[in-house]
Order: structure tokens, then C-alpha cells, then sequence
């Protein structure tokens, strides 16, 4: 009777799993490679939440720009519903709501101890999360993390002692206003070219340096035609991860627990907005 009884209540199990598996899809895309952070940190979320849900949440994760090209793109499937979740900048998000580009200010925050604690503030945070969904309807800002450490200017042929050795080079930039402005202001020419073709623009020639961190730089191979970098950690550019704000309301709210435990767990957070 006992094995009877064993075998009717895993058969239910089973059944109920069966019953709710992948009610809920999740598809995420990204720009960077299959050994980026961004990449590594969406497999943590994707585990997580698939064991978590018993199998009610499944998350395909599409890489290299396989979806969309662009930031702009993708937030732009967020915002439509074509894309579940999606790790873009905080500088991004300026194009949106203009005056989060505040924290691109250049030499504003100066160690990491006080970045963080700018980006720890839930309720300064919750604030602008809210102006972003007012400006970029249907985009929830999930949490804020770092995005390739500090940023520093990178060189391919041309060695950087001074703002006049600056004079006349292209310099890749995100398309964020205050970047272009910096480098402007150093007197180089500001070039915006999407993450994908960033190592092809710098080993042709099409820019003879970027703006970026030694992570990024590493993990992307720049160093085949970067020769020089100045270590002057202008920005420290925060990692803004946007949810479908429909799909998010869509669960009830154990799988809303779920997906938030998800994104807590998935990278080390200076803030995480519930």
C-alpha cells in the first residue's frame, strides 16, 4: 500500500510539473559574447529561475546580437513585448529620461566605495525607475550593477599623456550625450558604433580608440589593436537590467518572487529595486 501510495503521489507530482511547465517563456538578448559577464550572469538567472519555478518559467537567452543589434533595439523590444529581459547602461537609459545621465558626469564619483553607495539607494532609485516606465513605457528597471568596471580611454596607435594628444582622434562612444560631450570637450571626435562592432572598428582603423573597462577590453579581445590606455577611470558606468513590465505583472506572485530572487542572484548588485 505504501508503494502504491509513493508511486500515486510522484505520479502527481510529475503531472503537476507537466501541467505548468513553461507557462511562461522568457526570451533575453544581449550584445556581448558567450564569455562575457553579461552572458555568465543570465545563465545564473536562466538556472535559477527555471529549478525555482519547477519548470513554470523557461528563459532562452540569445547572444552576439542575434535579436537585435543595439541597445536602442533591444530596449525598443522590451517596450513592444518582443523581449522579456535585457542588461543595457545606465547611459542608455538617459536617452529616455534625460537626467539619469547625471551619473555620466565625468570624475564624479570617485572610488568604488561611493559609487556603490550612490547606487544603493533604493528609494532614489525606486524614484527614477518610476520616470523611466512614465518615459520608456513597459521598461521596469530591475536592479542597477556594475557594467565592466571603470571606465578609462584606450588607444590603438597614438599614446595619451595630456588632453592635446586627444586632438583629432575617433574615439568610440555609446550614443549618450555626455560621453560625445567628453570627448568633444578633450578635443577628439566622439564616434558611436554598437557593441558588436566595436573590435572591428578598432582593428580597421574606422576609430583609433574607445571608452571602456579593462574587463570589457580583455574579454573582447580589444587588445589585439589596443597599444595604449590612460588609467583615468572617468566613469564608472552602472549596469541598468530592464524587465517587460507586462510580462512581470503577468505572474502571480510566488513567480514574481521567483524572478526577482533571479535577478538578486544573478550578479552582484550595488541595488536592487523589488
Amino acid at each position: 500500500m505504501k508503494k502504491v501510495l509513493l508511486g500515486l503521489a510522484v505520479s502527481a507530482i510529475l503531472t503537476s510539473g507537466m501541467a505548468t511547465a513553461a507557462d511562461y517563456k522568457l526570451t533575453v538578448p544581449h550584445v556581448s559574447n558567450l564569455d562575457s559577464y553579461n552572458h555568465q550572469s543570465l545563465l545564473v538567472f536562466k538556472n535559477f529561475v527555471e529549478s525555482r519555478s519547477n519548470g513554470a518559467i523557461s528563459v532562452d537567452i540569445y547572444p552576439s546580437g542575434q535579436l537585435c543589434g543595439t541597445a536602442k533595439e533591444c530596449l525598443a523590444g522590451i517596450q513592444a513585448g518582443m523581449f522579456d529581459y535585457f542588461q543595457t547602461t545606465i547611459a542608455e537609459l538617459a536617452n529616455y529620461w534625460q537626467p539619469i545621465g547625471a551619473f555620466d558626469l565625468p570624475y564624479m564619483l570617485p572610488n568604488d566605495r561611493i559609487a556603490e553607495c550612490v547606487y544603493s539607494n533604493e528609494e532614489f532609485l525606486g524614484d527614477i525607475r518610476q520616470h523611466i516606465l512614465d518615459t520608456a513605457p513597459n521598461s521596469r528597471l530591475m536592479m542597477v550593477s556594475n557594467s565592466g568596471g571603470w571606465r578609462n580611454i584606450a588607444t590603438t596607435k597614438k599614446q595619451i599623456k595630456s588632453p592635446e594628444d586627444m586632438k583629432g582622434l575617433k574615439i568610440r562612444t555609446v550614443p549618450a550625450k555626455i560621453q560625445q560631450e567628453l570627448v568633444k570637450q578633450l578635443g577628439a571626435s566622439p564616434t558611436p558604433i554598437s557593441w558588436p562592432e566595436v573590435y572591428t572598428a578598432l582593428s580597421t582603423g574606422v576609430v583609433d580608440g574607445t571608452k571602456n573597462g579593462i574587463v570589457d577590453i580583455v574579454m573582447n579581445r580589444f587588445q589585439e589593436s589596443l597599444n595604449y590606455m590612460v588609467l583615468d577611470g572617468h566613469a564608472y558606468m552602472g549596469g541598468a537590467w530592464v524587465f517587460n513590465d507586462k510580462k512581470f505583472k503577468s505572474f502571480p506572485d510566488d513567480l514574481k518572487k521567483v524572478v526577482i530572487d533571479g535577478v538578486a542572484r544573478a550578479k552582484p548588485i550595488l541595488t536592487f529595486i523589488p
